[in-house]
């Protein structure tokens, strides 16, 4: 799924080629139907060039800061310029992953609470932080502790001998609005493991010896992924069940047409914005020069209306962050 983008791109390239040259013309719609099939099939590269793409209503930003990265070097010492970065997108809700590792922390916290008076702060692994212009609920986090099946629980349940997934990075809460409440589900999923096993690697060594280490990460990441997506969809199937209105965000670590993506949109409870409402690749992640992926993502229940959706390029961390538009009336 990694690579669908690329092939998708590869056969209408092909298919274009083709129609060029008359001896080839008649089977060029072999490659261009094919490359239709996979984009509709794994819902890669949205054309909604005639829908409504509006940035009105309630609007939720999630965004991978990765703020111990050599990208976010240059406010370690005074945070404003990311926090004026962050303002400037205008989100009520701001879902805010790897929020750690600054030396500027408390000066950060305290220059976005000015405009975000409402805070959730998660300090499982890689802290997740939600700050809203509306109060929120109380913080519950997915806790899947071993020999038990997952469940979403308070935040301060999860400090037991229970939890095994110290890097899990799953919570929900309730945001109330003026006009209606919805359940938030954020998300930073499990991740492949690239960059730790490049870490344990012989400086000397190319990437290509450490493939079967990257297998390995890889598939187990991916099921460790799929449960937590299965969690989020039986969470979000019991809340919908009951009239509540559902969006997930965050940080997949896992790109459309993918198992993870494909558990999580798994019955049609939750609805893929970015294909709904977007146009084109919509890539978030460049952090692997150029190969670039649409990591993170945005998904709602069917009982709340999505009016746009875009992302966003920014220079301070790997990851760009992506807002989503909401009707809410």
């Amino acid at each position: 799924p990694i690579l669908y983008i690329y092939i998708i791109g590869v056969l209408l390239l092909c298919a274009l080629v083709m129609a060029f040259f008359k001896r080839t013309r008649r089977f060029s719609i072999i490659p261009f139907v094919l490359g239709l099939i996979l984009n509709f099939t794994s819902q890669s590269v949205p054309v909604n060039l005639f829908a409504k793409n509006e940035q009105k209503g309630l609007s939720i930003m999630t965004y991978n800061m990765n703020s111990a990265s050599e990208y976010f070097k240059s406010v370690h010492e005074n945070p404003r310029e990311m926090v004026d970065f962050i303002v400037e997108q205008n989100a009520d809700i701001v879902i805010l992953e790897e929020c750690y590792s600054m030396y500027c922390e408390q000066s950060f916290y305290k220059l976005m609470s000015e405009q975000y008076p409402y805070v959730n702060m998660q300090q499982n692994g890689c802290p997740n932080l939600v700050y809203s212009k509306f109060p929120l609920g109380r913080l519950e986090e997915l806790r899947i502790a071993e020999g038990e099946p997952p469940a979403f629980v308070e935040a301060l349940e999860r400090y037991d001998h229970k939890v095994v997934h110290e890097r899990n990075n799953v919570t929900g809460m309730f945001v109330y609005t003026p006009i209606d409440s919805l359940y938030l589900l954020t998300c930073h999923l499990t991740s492949n493991g690239y960059d730790t096993i490049r870490s344990v690697m012989n400086e000397n060594d190319s990437w290509i010896s450490g493939i079967p280490a990257y297998v390995e990460s890889i598939n187990k990441a991916t099921d460790s992924r799929c449960i937590e997506a299965k969690a989020i969809v039986q969470r979000a199937s019991a809340l919908y069940n009951n009239n509540v209105k559902v969006i997930v965000a965050g940080d997949m670590n896992d790109v459309a047409g993918s198992r993870t993506i494909k558990t999580l949109q798994k019955d049609g409870i939750l609805c893929n914005a970015w294909w709904e409402k977007g146009c084109g690749l919509g890539l978030t992640f460049h952090g692997h020069g150029l190969m670039h992926f649409r990591l993170d993502h945005f998904l709602h229940t069917n009982n709340i209306k999505l009016n746009g959706i875009r992302a966003v390029e920014q220079k301070y961390s790997d990851h760009d962050p992506v807002v989503a538009y909401f009707e809410y009336e």
